[in-house]
């Protein structure tokens, strides 16, 4: 696997934006399936195994508005 050779990871924790929720995305992909990370740029893969996610969005565009 590309990240646990040496570690064993049972999930990923994203805090943050879009960019921190997809990096976490990204990395429990390859976490769990074998292959360099430019097999799994096509979008349309069915079947890939996945690490658990835990996804906190903090994000000043998320639409609240102060008064």
């Amino acid at each position: 696997n590309f990240i646990s050779n040496t570690t064993n990871i049972d999930v990923f924790i994203a805090i943050g934006g879009g960019s921190a929720i997809d990096m976490a995305k990204g990395l429990a992909v390859l976490n769990s399936n074998d292959g360099k990370f430019t097999n799994f740029l096509n979008f349309n893969q069915t079947g890939l195994k996945l690490t658990e996610t835990l996804q906190m969005i903090e994000s000043s565009s998320s639409g609240a508005k102060q008064i």
